[in-house]
């Protein structure tokens, strides 16, 4: 299983994937934006779907920081 979306938040293009390693898991979340990628592990596709929108959330919400440079971890 693979899926993939690209979209926009504050911070600009944000591309994200969602890959299975193996024929039941684990699954990996990749989200891509010009300023670095955050990747993290998850048993079921629904976890990992519900950490993209947490994502999302947090990327909206520091918008112009992220784009200036701000990563999450120096929040």
């Amino acid at each position: 299983m693979s899926m993939y979306c690209s979209g926009t938040a504050n911070a600009g293009r944000v591309r994200w994937e969602i890959v299975a390693l193996g024929s039941t898991g684990p699954y990996k979340l990749t989200m891509q934006s010009a300023q670095g990628a955050v990747v993290e592990y998850f048993r079921s596709p629904a976890d990992a779907i519900t950490r993209q929108v947490e994502l999302e959330e947090i990327l909206a919400a520091f918008g112009r920081g992220w784009a200036s440079g701000m990563t999450i971890g120096n929040c």
